[in-house]
């Protein structure tokens, strides 16, 4: 690749499952290069939801009802479209490592269907329009193509359905990625 590339994978670990997370973070690991890295060509990031639900909780964290639904309630306020929010946020800023002048791509893993696809397509077009590039890998075929394409805007979706490893999916990533 040319230039600088600042990549954040974003994913909500929460939807996916243990298969299909150890899939994803075979993608992102297949998408590493230390020559790449050491180079300072690419800077990563990982935004994921953060949720106190899943860390569980001892027989003396809570002690009333009240307590422990708002405990399980963040659970349910992760979505990929809130993600997406966090993902603008971090990307332009360099107190979060943001390069000035690096290119800004955001990778979003997609499986299960969108809850709110309207504000997965709103959130997409604020990533765009910032002058981050948004690819997709489609991880089922639960979300319309019509859609995705909405999401990405510049064909920049990777099908990950079919696919034995996701190592072949990286790959067709990283030469997505440098052709430009």
């Amino acid at each position: 690749c040319n230039g600088k590339v600042d990549i954040n994978f974003v994913f909500d670990s929460s939807s996916m499952g243990y298969k299909d997370s150890h899939d994803v973070n075979t993608f992102i690991s297949s998408s590493i290069s230390d020559e790449y890295l050491a180079s300072k060509k690419f800077k990563l990031g990982l935004i994921t939801g953060e949720c106190r639900a899943l860390k569980g909780f001892y027989f003396n964290t809570y002690q009333t009802k009240r307590d422990i639904l708002e405990h399980l309630d963040d659970f349910q306020k992760t979505t990929i479209a809130s993600l997406l929010e966090k993902t603008l946020k971090v990307s332009l800023k360099a107190e979060y490592g943001a390069r000035q002048g690096a290119r800004k791509v955001a990778v979003i893993f997609l499986k299960g269907k969108l809850s709110n696809p309207e504000r997965m397509i709103t959130n997409a077009r604020f990533l765009r329009q910032s002058g981050i590039e948004v690819f997709v890998i489609k991880m089922d075929e639960l979300n319309s193509d019509k859609t995705l394409a909405t999401i990405t805007e510049e064909g920049n979706i990777l099908d990950a359905t079919s696919v034995v490893n996701m190592v072949q999916v990286s790959g067709e990533f990283l030469n997505q990625l440098c052709k430009r």
